[in-house]
């Protein structure tokens, strides 16, 4: 198992603790008593889920600011629901009691949080640094990342005569990496060498695979992968991370039981708006009502995606598969509504109840498109490391004919950045974006 994993377990372990040493304060201080067996366990439950759902245990490591906001966003959740449950059950008696517990938790939960940050740069808990490659000004890069106590640069690894740079050593070549990882104990690898070719980082990722490694790079060689990427900044040197490892197993089964729930609820819902455009789509041109198309789905598996039909039959007929975009004289009258309110998607509900699709994710798009891309936007495919959804980052964020690299963009940030509260905020994001019409069509 990894340090991250250590540390994530040792996190949850930690506010075990203090949830738990929390509402047992509070009723001591208020009924010098304790809490039943049960109602300590409900609220114990509901409280790890809450920061579970705001992403404290998620993919990505929070930054100490983020992951603050988030307990904020977390004990206050749960705390409205215990105030609502007293309010509806006329227990206002016990109203100081929750506002107490919520007190106890900001200030144990942030507490201990902070003070662990201040541990962390002593060893064992420093960050094991393997730098990759040289020639971008490494005096620069170890005089920023020393500054950083959080780092303890292990050396470099380069294919050099040089036995060291700046007084670290070079501990062997590329092709050594793997057992210089295991060797050394090694948390993170930096790519430092603007040289490297995007085949090279490629290689190198695989050699790595198993070791659960986390890869960062200099923006210069970065850039060559994806412009416009979220960076973090180790004082003067901003690194990027790069995303090898999917979302996790736990957090995809409790996504998949989100959208199975959902989709079967909003199918039988929406069941009367499916006749009505069904009906619509008869009446305003000849051809069928569903449009179905192969699409790629996860790991570059192929799968029938449905719609409603928008365009006139055989749109492509001579022309051949083209990049959406706004008003498109293929459209019918009524396509050109649905396309615009985005309800000739609402069959993909079927997709994500068969498990082809999730409601949230990077959008499907066809084999031709995949390949294409795939040639000239390097890591495009990392976005078939997830489930494809009806919306995502891309969808609400940017223009309906948004760029294939700005689209890319945005479902990395997504996979990296995933928590099912994210999931929750831009489906709500959708709908606004959907019945406010500020969709950038």
């Amino acid at each position: 198992m990894e340090k991250g994993e250590y540390l994530k377990g040792l996190k949850l372990i930690a506010d075990v603790v203090f949830v738990s040493f929390s509402l047992v304060l509070s009723y001591l201080l208020f009924f010098k008593s304790l809490p039943s067996a049960a109602g300590f366990s409900v609220y114990l439950c509901a409280s790890l889920i809450a920061l579970y759902f705001f992403g404290l245990y998620g993919v990505k490591e929070l930054s100490l600011s983020d992951a603050l906001k988030h307990i904020l966003k977390a004990i206050t959740l749960v705390f409205i629901f215990a105030l609502g449950f007293l309010i509806y059950a006329k227990n206002f008696y016990e109203i100081p009691l929750v506002i107490l517990v919520w007190i106890f938790n900001l200030i144990f939960l942030t507490g201990w949080r902070l003070l662990f940050r201040r541990i962390t740069y002593f060893e064992p808990f420093k960050t094991r640094v393997l730098i990759i490659g040289i020639g971008h000004d490494e005096k620069f890069i170890l005089k920023n990342l020393y500054k950083h106590h959080k780092f303890r640069i292990i050396g470099f690894v380069a294919d050099a005569t040089k036995k060291e740079i700046e007084g670290i050593v070079i501990l062997g070549q590329l092709k050594k990496i793997r057992r210089i990882i295991k060797t050394h104990f090694v948390d993170e690898i930096i790519f430092a060498n603007p040289k490297l070719t995007h085949e090279e980082l490629v290689k190198i990722v695989e050699l790595c695979k198993g070791t659960n490694v986390k890869f960062r790079a200099i923006p210069s060689v970065y850039e060559r992968l994806m412009k416009d990427f979220v960076e973090e900044k180790v004082d003067y040197l901003p690194l990027v991370d790069l995303v090898v490892n999917p979302v996790p197993a736990f957090d995809r089964f409790l996504k998949r039981v989100m959208d199975i729930i959902a989709s079967a609820i909003l199918l039988i819902i929406l069941s009367p708006i499916f006749f009505i455009i069904a009906l619509l789509i008869k009446l305003d041109s000849p051809g069928p009502v569903f449009y179905n198309q192969e699409r790629v789905g996860k790991a570059g598996k192929p799968f029938m995606i449905h719609k409603f039909r928008s365009m006139i039959p055989n749109a492509e007929k001579g022309i051949g598969p083209m990049w959406a975009k706004k008003q498109d004289p293929r459209e019918t009258r009524i396509g050109g509504f649905l396309r615009s309110k985005s309800l000739d998607e609402l069959p993909n509900l079927f997709n994500v109840l068969k498990g082809e699709m999730s409601l949230v994710g990077p959008r499907a798009e066809r084999s031709y498109f995949v390949k294409k891309f795939d040639k000239y936007i390097r890591h495009w495919n990392e976005r078939l490391e997830v489930m494809p959804g009806l919306t995502g980052l891309a969808e609400v964020h940017g223009d309906y004919d948004l760029s294939p690299r700005k689209k890319l963009r945005y479902d990395i940030q997504y996979i990296e950045n995933y928590s099912l509260w994210l999931d929750v905020k831009l489906l709500f994001q959708t709908l606004w974006m959907e019945i406010a019409k500020k969709r950038n069509y």
